[in-house]
Formats: C-alpha cells, sequence, structure tokens
C-alpha cells in the first residue's frame, strides 16, 4: 500500500492497545476502583472490540492543553516536529479527578457538581492511597501500572463525639452535629452542637479514675 515500504504509512504494524483506564485503591482496602469524577469516569476506550463503544475520545488533543481529557496521538501519524512528532506512544490525560467530589454526585455532566464539607461525605475520604493504569489489548488481555502509595488531605479534622464514663458507665457524652447547607456549594457546611445531641446521666454515681473518649472525623 502507498506509504508502507517507507515506514511514512504504518499499514504493516499494530497499535493494539484499546482501553486505558485509572484507578485508585485506598491503602486500608484490596478492592481496585476506576476513578470517578464530577464529569465523566476515568477510562478512554478506542472502541476495538466488536460491541465496544467509543468512550471519552472523540477527537485527539494537543499534550500542552491539560484541560482536556483524550488522546495525544503519536503512535500513527506522519508529523516530523512538533509536540506530535512520530513518537512511538500515545499519550493519555484524565483530568476530572476532583478530590472533594461527594459521594452522593450524580455524575451528571449538564448539572453542578456536588461538593463535600467533611471527610465522611467525600467519595475520596483523607488518606492513603495508591493508584494504577490498567491497559486493555484488543484481545482483551491487561496489563498494569501501580503507582506508590500517595497521601490525600484535603479536609480540616474536628471532634466529633466525646464521651465520659465511669466503669463503662456512661456519665455524659455530645456529639456534633454537621450540616451542608448546599452541596453545589464549597465552603458552607459547619458542625454545631445542638439541644438532643447531648445526653447527661441524673444523678450519676461513679468512682475514678474516669475515662474520657474524644472521637475525630479522620485519624490523629
Amino acid at each position: 500500500m502507498r506509504g508502507e515500504a517507507t515506514d511514512e504509512k504504518c499499514y504493516n504494524k499494530l497499535f493494539d492497545l484499546d482501553k486505558v483506564e485509572l484507578q485508585i485503591k485506598n491503602q486500608t482496602s484490596s478492592t481496585w476502583k476506576r476513578i470517578i469524577g464530577d464529569q465523566m469516569e476515568a477510562i478512554i476506550s478506542e472502541g476495538g472490540r466488536l460491541g465496544d463503544p467509543v468512550i471519552n475520545h472523540k477527537t485527539p488533543i494537543n499534550k500542552s492543553n491539560w484541560l482536556s481529557n483524550g488522546i495525544n496521538l503519536n503512535a500513527y501519524n506522519n508529523a516530523e516536529t512538533g509536540n506530535n512528532a512520530r513518537n512511538p506512544w500515545d499519550e493519555y490525560y484524565f483530568i476530572d479527578f476532583t478530590f472533594r467530589i461527594h459521594k452522593d454526585d450524580p455524575l451528571t455532566p449538564s448539572k453542578s457538581s456536588f461538593i463535600a464539607d467533611f471527610p465522611s461525605d467525600a467519595r475520596y475520604n483523607d488518606g492513603k492511597y495508591n493508584f494504577r493504569v490498567k491497559a486493555t489489548r484488543a484481545n482483551n488481555t491487561s496489563d498494569y501500572i501501580t503507582s506508590s502509595t500517595l497521601l490525600l488531605d484535603n479536609f480540616q479534622p474536628y471532634l466529633t463525639k466525646i464521651e465520659v464514663k465511669s466503669n463503662n458507665s456512661d456519665l455524659y457524652e455530645i456529639s456534633r452535629n454537621r450540616i451542608d447547607a448546599d452541596l453545589k456549594v464549597a465552603n458552607n457546611g459547619t458542625v454545631s452542637n445542638f439541644i438532643g445531641d447531648y445526653s447527661v446521666k441524673t444523678n450519676p454515681i461513679f468512682t475514678y479514675p474516669l475515662t474520657v473518649e474524644i472521637r475525630t472525623s479522620e485519624p490523629m
């Protein structure tokens, strides 16, 4: 075919990578999950298998544009200079990873995202995580590349509960109530104490020592 003999056109070669996805795993878990952003999931599919759809890949992107999700196509082009100059690899970009995305975010691109103001509401709570890339060929075999451990720390810790006990008998308890008035607005959540959030034992009988247990929103 035209250009094949001089490698101008790579008809006699096959770059058979079909899907690439970015996965995440909390260090305390054994389960890897695909990252879910506020607009899309972290997967790009070429639709290389019969019946498989093309996912998150409509047009090539330029690698200097860090605001686009997609592939910078190097492997199949005849450019001799510039960012896409005939490198033997393609570059995949995943930009939709919102650390504070709410666990109940509907993943609807046409609507505003839900942002977590408290760590327990976040899809990716504060903690230590590993990331890995899963690359799947057209024959449905996969390879993996795993990152070192990374720390996500996006929330300020706060006290969630205080208990005072004597011989395992509750004397005093107070729980802090968290309120997120609008999930579409960041940093408007508050932590308050209201009537009913605490209890005091009437005429308590206790002996020393007393035990005070303080719980926080994340490990301290």
